[in-house]
């Protein structure tokens, strides 16, 4: 496929040509080549290289073809401000993932239970699973009602997810859709299928439980 990329800093149109599964970012690789861009963040790191079509801000992991772009279509290539995260999340029990919160509700008189419904809902495991910590003083426990300023936390800081010991492999099963085998004890067990049935839902795969 042929794409034509726009770029108004010089008012200038270069000609790409990619495969079927070009991904965006591997697109900003070419156009940066082929304007002479450096890098994709400005000095100070305020700044970072998109690709638009129609109004709107293709991202990094997206294929244009799978997008339905046609052929021969011109795609602007700008700068956009660089937005910090309100929080960043720390989810050591998922490979140390790091989780970026966009969220202008999110202020320093939000509490620490506030915050959790957030991951919650981006990740989707249960509130009753984790807990926060912040790195203050070595790892401080976090407690919902507590405030981030009473924390001597603030906006842009990192929080750590901690979940509760054992269930770390267990969580990451369910996440991927293969539950491990349940406990033989009755209440635990029943925990558990709580537990699977709420990570199944969020991510479509019920029909992965086996109750």
């Amino acid at each position: 496929m042929r794409y034509f990329i726009y770029y108004p800093r010089t008012k200038s149109v270069k000609r790409v040509d990619i495969e079927d599964d070009t991904r965006v970012q591997d697109v900003i690789g070419m156009v940066k080549r082929k304007f002479g861009l450096r890098t994709d963040v400005d000095e100070q790191g305020k700044t970072t290289i998109v690709l638009n079509y129609n109004g709107c801000d293709l991202k990094p992991t997206w294929s244009l073809t799978d997008l339905g772009i046609p052929a021969g279509a011109i795609i602007r290539c700008l700068y956009r401000a660089k937005k910090k995260p309100n929080v960043y999340v720390h989810c050591e029990f998922n490979n140390n993932q790091i989780l970026e919160i966009f969220d202008n509700t999110i202020t320093i008189n939000s509490t620490i239970g506030d915050i959790r419904k957030k991951i919650s809902d981006r990740i989707g495991i249960p509130l009753s699973t984790f807990y926060l910590e912040s790195q203050d003083n070595g790892r401080q426990r976090l407690y919902d009602r507590m405030k981030l300023f009473q924390c001597n936390l603030k906006l842009e800081d990192h929080v750590y997810v901690k979940v509760w010991p054992g269930y770390e492999e267990f969580l990451n099963a369910c996440m991927k859709g293969f539950p491990k085998k349940y406990s033989r004890d009755d209440l635990v067990r029943h925990y558990q299928l709580q537990i699977a049935l709420y990570i199944a839902a969020f991510y479509g795969r019920i029909n992965n439980i086996h109750l």
